[in-house]
């Protein structure tokens, strides 16, 4: 299972990797691709890279995405 963050609020979060047992917290995870069409970017284990999960990306905060008056 993994674990799906929200741009917003995962700093902080207490994070263990079910593979090698690290532990620590969100901001501390390897960030991987970033993925243009779903607004998401990987995490990894920072000791072993095993996949964690991704972060939602808030689509609010991306000037690119044309607004509804365009």
């Amino acid at each position: 299972m993994h674990l799906i963050l929200e741009d917003a609020d995962h700093n902080g979060m207490q994070i263990q990797c079910l593979q090698c047992h690290w532990h620590g917290t969100a901001s501390q995870l390897k960030k991987g691709d970033y993925f243009l069409l779903t607004n998401i970017t990987e995490l990894f284990c920072p000791a072993c890279s095993k996949y964690i999960g991704f972060i939602q990306h808030d689509l609010a905060h991306d000037d690119s995405t044309p607004s509804a008056d365009h």
